[in-house]
């Protein structure tokens, strides 16, 4: 069976680690290759939120058509325990070395994951509302979201602004956050989100679009060489 080197990004390991970690069902993750191109789309157990995560294949430049972890945290700690490690693939069994030391580390079937559980692209046709929020806007969100142990997320547009509020149906606690839409338009809508949805965003820059079904895609800005796209859609207020 012939050995390959597999070239990797140490930093995007680590990003597909905290979205593992965060949304990934089981932490189970599949990596697939889709031209020059490597790609993991993935949800949470409630499939409230999904993710779309691609990367040029240098990135993490495996064998075969799919690369799969039944747990990939389980992998990444492996691996980050090592400096400057090598990645060898022969099969199913990938070699992770530096110097004389070494650790075998065995590949899950591709099958694991059923074809009816597998998430496709979102066809995205056009955004209603478009907002900027930076990694403090995330960080803070997320910080208060714990502090007042919010049950649910609620976003409302009014007046060419989006109001950001978390609340907790058993106290009267409650925390509110104003921005401003990029793209001000007579519109007004309402919508509420997963509770643990900005527990679950990797810190960073966002482009925020709100579609008129409801659907909020979040855009990671200021990045090179990937993406992630990540997904969350109105839930029930009961």
């Amino acid at each position: 069976m012939t050995k390959v080197n597999v070239e990797y990004n140490k930093d995007t390991l680590e990003l597909v680690n905290e979205l593992a970690e965060k949304i990934n069902a089981n932490n189970t993750v599949q990596f697939e290759r889709e031209g020059d191109q490597v790609t993991i789309k993935a949800c949470d157990v409630a499939e409230s939120v999904v993710y779309i995560f691609k990367a040029d294949k240098s990135h993490f430049d495996f064998d075969e058509d799919m690369c799969t972890f039944y747990n990939f945290p389980e992998f990444y700690n492996l691996l980050k325990s090592f400096n400057e490690p090598e990645i060898v693939q022969e099969g199913q069994t990938l070699t992770i070395k530096e110097n004389r030391s070494r650790i075998k580390y065995q590949l899950s079937d591709d099958d694991i994951i059923d074809e009816d559980e597998k998430i496709e692209d979102v066809d995205w046709d056009s955004s209603d509302i478009v907002l900027n929020l930076t990694q403090d806007n995330i960080s803070k969100i997320s910080k208060m979201s714990n502090a007042i142990e919010a049950d649910k997320v609620k976003l409302s547009v009014k007046d060419e602004q989006l109001t950001v509020k978390l609340f907790n149906n058993k106290h009267d606690n409650t925390y509110d956050d104003v921005f401003d839409v990029t793209n001000p338009q007579d519109l007004n809508l309402e919508l509420v989100l997963e509770k643990d949805l900005f527990n679950k965003i990797p810190l960073g820059d966002y482009t925020v679009n709100i579609n008129e079904d409801l659907l909020v895609q979040f855009v990671l800005k200021n990045v090179e060489g990937f993406t992630i796209e990540i997904y969350a859609s109105q839930m029930s207020e009961d």
